[in-house]
């Protein structure tokens, strides 16, 4: 099996390899976490310089972050949990604290371990639970019906209630004492591509809580949970408002946004200037180039979808009159047309506010239609298929955008700390 092995290099003796793993584990998400350990005082280097990765110590000598106390199972649920994680990972014994992913688990591990569990202890532990409970005594305690502590709070749902419409929006602060004052509004895609994005946008809000962002993200008007039809929406507009608002609530937690739209999401963003709080940065993830490229993709969705016999006995055809669907979502003629003309390249050199944004696009074989831009262009190799009928949220991968994204993040919060720092000296 591969793992991810880090090699550390430092002449402080007292350097613990648990104090490592529990700082990475504050500012990466979990599939970025080493599995392994390995320190040296120096690294060796070759005759230029560079380090000799062929003079690397080996790999097997490389250890596990354990804590420096190993607790023993203190009841049957720990023992027989103790025994699983033991046989799963290799491991001859375990804390009851110990870190699956700092044992080395990783997501494939998880699910062997989650079967086990329900299998030998008839108990059934979802992905999300078993991530979040990520010891034995965390996990126990939550099969035998304990309190768990958490390590941010629990989202808070709320509505926003204005404009004769109610916005649905989902608040995740982060620990405390872990808060950095920085807020980021998650803005979503549109329709069936914001139904496939909801997991993997919980996961990334979690991950990016813990690095001490506060977090929001929201359901458009007319979709999801908020109030409204999209029948009765004939521009952008309503979108920019809510997307305007949601920013709003959000200022009331944080000290500074900044804007992170997905797909859709991005269209709409780079018609707002959004003066609800210093912006920051914007991050355009994935945007779609225009109103029409989204359109036309919308439609190849929906015909695919009428047209899968996985889903249907038989072939649908679609419906006709003054709105069409557009893969979940009713589209009028009057926004079909405005939509049309929305071209996110135009709105990208017209509008100042855009002139600093950052693209998160996918590699891609096709030309990219934002390389002549005088936008931050960052390309990921990932993507995914969103004309696919049969795409659903397990399938979409973000892993690399996301890392990518915290990475950002994580140089401007160290610029801004540094520029903090000048201008207070």
């Amino acid at each position: 099996k591969t793992q991810l092995i880090a090699y550390i290099a430092s002449e402080d003796e007292s350097l613990d390899v648990s104090d490592i793993a529990d700082y990475l584990s504050e500012k990466l998400p979990a599939f970025m976490l080493p599995g392994r350990y390995l320190l040296m005082k120096v690294f060796p280097k070759t005759i230029n310089g560079k380090i000799d990765r062929d003079a690397l110590p080996d790999a097997q000598s490389a250890v596990i972050a354990r804590r420096a106390e190993t607790v023993a199972p203190r009841s049957k649920i720990e023992r027989e949990l103790c025994g699983i994680w033991c046989d799963i990972l290799s491991l001859p014994d375990l804390s009851v604290d110990d870190s699956f992913i700092s044992l080395g688990g990783d997501s494939l591990m998880a699910i062997r371990a989650i079967a086990r569990i329900q299998k030998d202890l008839d108990f059934t532990v979802s992905t999300r639970d078993f991530f979040f409970l990520d010891t034995v005594a965390l996990l126990a305690g939550h099969m035998e019906g304990k309190a768990v502590p958490r390590r941010v709070p629990a989202p808070e749902p709320m509505f926003i209630t204005s404009r004769d419409r109610q916005i649905y929006t989902l608040l995740q602060r982060p620990a405390e004492h872990n808060d950095n004052g920085h807020g980021l509004l998650l803005v979503p895609p549109l329709g069936n591509e914001q139904r496939r994005v909801q997991r993997p946008l919980r996961i990334l809000m979690q991950n990016l809580s813990r690095q001490g962002y506060t977090l929001m993200r929201f359901d458009w008007r007319g979709t999801a949970n908020s109030s409204g039809s999209t029948d009765q929406i004939n521009s952008l507009q309503p979108w920019v408002e809510d997307l305007e608002d949601a920013a709003e609530q959000l200022a009331t937690h944080v000290n500074k946004i900044d804007i992170v739209a997905i797909r859709f999401g991005a269209l709409v963003a780079a018609n707002s200037p959004v003066t609800a709080k210093t912006i920051n940065n914007r991050y355009y993830w994935d945007p779609i180039p225009s109103g029409q490229h989204w359109l036309e993709e919308m439609e190849k969705l929906q015909k695919g979808i009428l047209n899968d016999t996985f889903k249907f006995l038989r072939k649908r055809k679609l419906k006709s009159g003054e709105s069409s669907e557009y893969a979940g979502i009713n589209i009028s003629s009057a926004l079909k047309n405005a939509l049309e003309r929305e071209s996110l390249t135009t709105r990208l050199v017209e509008n100042s506010w855009n002139q600093s944004a950052q693209l998160i696009v996918p590699t891609t074989p096709t030309t990219n239609p934002f390389e002549t831009l005088s936008c931050t262009l960052h390309t990921v190799e990932e993507s995914n298929d969103w004309t696919n009928p049969r795409t659903t949220g397990s399938d979409m991968t973000i892993n690399k955008a996301a890392s990518l994204l915290a990475n950002l993040l994580e140089k401007q919060q160290n610029s801004n700390e540094e520029f903090g720092r000048i201008n207070s000296a």
